[in-house]
């Protein structure tokens, strides 16, 4: 601009009716750029392209779209000392796929990426993919929400080696429901159905059915973790793959325009577990273990939603619907720098539960009917089979649940409890005998481990590596490394500070290759491992 500018001026000295001085001043004005601000209602339609004639109308309201954007810049402001600068929110008509509202940023005039479109960038959606996984389960396995599934630890081969996941807590649960490890977003468990499913490649099937369009590698490449988020996905696409489970497992696409006439869904997965997977995700009783009641997921009516952070804090989610509305938000920068550990419920929830709100604040609130094909139970949550209805709520461990009647769980008998302690079968033996198992009072194993058993190291696997953020609370660089023998192997590193060697050592993580040695006192048998520590 600015040589462009002195050609012209240099130009002009050749023409005698225009004064030196003038033009000489002119030459030493500075020139100074000013972004291009607008007030079109909704200026990232324009880069979406493929659009009709000037004079097209959209889908969008443009009084929600107003008050979406302001409760984006509202919440955006609030977490930015935790680097949370950029937001993204879809709303969705569910009946026909009409996009409601687009935010694709905080805002558009901001210099630091505020013309980028947050719902159509691809990112990594954390924990939001794990539905899809337990409706896979329900719909080619038979799962029920009351089916019990296995929280321990357990190494998964990839094609860089041994895989010990672990859960956000890095605790293990050992036998949960369905219904817990949806609820309260358990990692091993969504794994393990994965892998019992045959791996990757029925979700990524899946997913691409739903109009995910960015999984562009072979499922292998992802791995079971694609269930925790591994791969990159669009806000835009995975909230309308959100609007397939609210609509009873009928495939709509999205659209900007509106819709006339019926449109003709596509049907993904049986209505049954479409419901069953809402009844999961709107379960505040079944979530409050991991998230307390009385944050940004409870809102003035029922509604189904499911957070997720990616494992750097770079992005945070929260998704959910209700029978008319899907509500997608996305978190973050795009310049794709960390928050400050700032999950999906703490950056990403207060946005959602302001939209939902905003959404029905013209029309109440409704509940999906409940299917005919439905029947209630009462489950003993430990092994997850039939007791009598009359146990609940007398017995802590009776719950309530619904499944198909051709699902039914068989009835519990005397031969599953010992001293009112539900038997576990040998699936458990190792995690029951750790100091991971905090169930005692409650969990007994059919017989007893051997007294010669060899010393063994559970958790971590030789060759784990640790990523530490320095954002992550307090706690979160301690390790609690499981041996077969808890309360007698005796841990020891020569680089890491370990405390309370027996029976439960707490093991400080610093950056580095470390070995640590795990030792029977009795018999002087030892076992080391090496894990290696780095920062993010």
């Amino acid at each position: 601009a600015l040589r462009r500018r002195n050609i012209v001026l240099q130009r002009l000295r050749g023409n005698t009716s225009y004064d030196e001085s003038r033009i000489s001043a002119a030459l030493a004005e500075p020139v100074t750029l000013r972004p291009l601000r607008t007030v079109q209602a909704a200026p990232w339609l324009a880069s979406l392209g493929d659009l009709p004639g000037a004079a097209t109308r959209t889908s969008l309201d443009l009084p929600l779209q107003r008050d979406i954007e302001t409760i984006v810049r509202e919440e955006t402001a609030k977490l930015k000392d935790a680097n949370l600068r950029h937001a993204a929110v879809v709303a969705i008509d569910n009946a026909t796929g009409e996009i409601l509202a687009l935010v694709s940023s905080a805002s558009w005039n901001d210099p630091r990426g505020g013309q980028f479109n947050g719902a159509t960038q691809p990112r990594s959606p954390g924990s939001t993919l794990k539905p899809f996984t337990y409706l896979l389960a329900m719909e080619r396995n038979h799962r029920i929400p009351s089916s019990i599934l296995s929280d321990i630890p357990t190494p998964f081969r990839t094609a860089q080696g041994l895989d010990l996941p672990q859960n956000y807590d890095r605790k293990y649960r050992g036998p949960v429901t369905l219904r817990t490890a949806l609820a309260c977003s358990l990692n091993l468990p969504a794994m393990r159905e994965l892998n019992h499913l045959g791996g990757p490649r029925p979700l990524e099937e899946l997913l691409e059915k739903l109009g995910i369009s960015t999984l562009t590698q072979q499922p292998e490449a992802y791995g079971l973790g694609l269930t925790l988020g591994n791969a990159p996905v669009k806000l835009l696409e995975l909230t309308n793959a959100y609007a397939t489970i609210a609509r009873g497992g009928t495939f709509l696409p999205f659209t900007f325009f509106p819709i006339h006439g019926t449109p003709v869904p596509e049907e993904i997965f049986d209505p049954i577990n479409a419901y069953l997977v809402s009844d999961i995700l709107s379960d505040a009783a079944a979530r409050a273990p991991s998230f307390p009641p009385g944050g940004p997921l409870d809102l003035p009516f029922r509604c189904a939603v499911k957070t997720g952070t990616s494992s750097d804090f770079h992005d945070n989610w929260c998704i959910g619907y209700t029978p008319d509305f899907t509500v997608g938000v996305w978190g973050g920068n795009f310049e794709h720098q960390p928050m400050k550990g700032i999950s999906g419920i703490a950056g990403a929830g207060p946005i959602f539960h302001r939209t939902m709100v905003r959404l029905h604040k013209d029309r109440a609130a409704t509940w999906f009917d409940r299917p005919a094909g439905l029947i209630d139970i009462t489950i003993d949550t430990r092994n997850g089979k039939l007791i009598p209805p009359s146990d609940f709520p007398e017995k802590p461990h009776a719950r309530r649940d619904l499944c198909p009647p051709e699902r039914t769980p068989v009835p519990a008998t005397s031969a599953d409890y010992a001293d009112g302690k539900a038997l576990l079968d040998p699936t458990y033996r190792e995690w029951f005998k750790s100091s991971a198992n905090q169930r005692l009072g409650e969990l007994a194993l059919d017989g007893a481990l051997p007294a010669a058993e060899p010393l063994r190291v559970i958790t971590p696997a030789n060759g784990t590596t640790f990523l530490l953020d320095p954002e992550i609370p307090s706690g979160s660089d301690k390790l609690r490394p499981v041996t077969n023998l808890p309360g007698v192997a005796e841990w020891s590193s020569d680089t890491l500070e370990i405390e309370a060697a027996t029976p439960e050592p707490v093991v400080h993580l610093k950056p580095g290759t470390h070995v640590l040695t795990a030792t029977d006192p009795r018999t002087g048998t030892t076992h080391r491992i090496t894990i290696r520590v780095k920062t993010l």
